[in-house]
């Protein structure tokens, strides 16, 4: 290539560079004229919203209790120095049924529920946390003992299920503490999520009722 057309050709990429930046420049100005929002935050003209401090409720109640029955994976009876006899239920959690009635068969792993907290505590005095009542008038409890919330450790056993019903009324430390549980128990396969075939508790009441009509 001679000197004469090397210098030709530099003079087009030139012109072809500067009308690219041109266009650039056209196209983000375009665009930034229809997102006023952008150019302010380019220009850090409005200030990033602040965060909101929410404040979680404390419990209703909160004291020392003796848990003198265990009525099935998710309902105890506990003894305060207020109340000889309190049946309380498990906030958060929902357990396989079990049936009462002998034409009734209960749900599958239903006493090993039961009996996976029997022995956690029974006869064993917890702190409770009362955060609000079900339908039956029974106060909805976070029960624990020896610095290990009862509630998790039955979501991680893989005997009890996450209850929406009242999971917003309880800490968000102990929700987030009751999901991971679950989901830990889920991935190993462990008590009803081994199960070949699972029907969660809130279905099996629904099916239950069809079925007495």
């Amino acid at each position: 290539m001679s000197d004469d057309n090397k210098e030709l050709w530099d003079k087009y990429l030139q012109k072809f560079h500067d009308l690219a930046i041109w266009v650039v420049l056209l196209i983000a100005s375009f665009y930034i004229w229809h997102h006023p929002d952008l150019f302010k935050k380019l220009l850090r003209l409005e200030k990033p919203p602040e965060k909101v401090k929410v404040e979680e409720k404390p419990p209703v109640w909160e004291g020392t209790a003796l848990v003198i029955e265990v009525i099935d994976g998710a309902t105890v009876q506990v003894q305060t120095q207020q109340h000889p006899t309190v049946t309380v239920r498990l906030a958060g959690i929902d357990a396989p049924i079990l049936s009462r009635n002998p034409l009734q068969p209960s749900q599958p792993l239903a006493e090993e529920s039961r009996s996976f907290l029997d022995q956690l505590v029974k006869n064993r005095a917890v702190t409770m946390a009362i955060y609000a009542v079900d339908a039956a008038m029974r106060p909805v409890v976070v029960l624990t003992l020896d610095q290990e919330t009862i509630n998790v450790l039955s979501l991680k056993s893989g005997l009890s299920e996450v209850s929406p019903e009242f999971l917003k009324a309880i800490p968000d430390a102990i929700r987030a503490d009751m999901e991971k549980a679950q989901s830990e128990a889920k991935a190993r396969s462990q008590g009803i999520w081994g199960l070949a075939f699972y029907e969660s508790p809130a279905a099996y009441r629904i099916r239950a009722a069809h079925e007495r009509r």
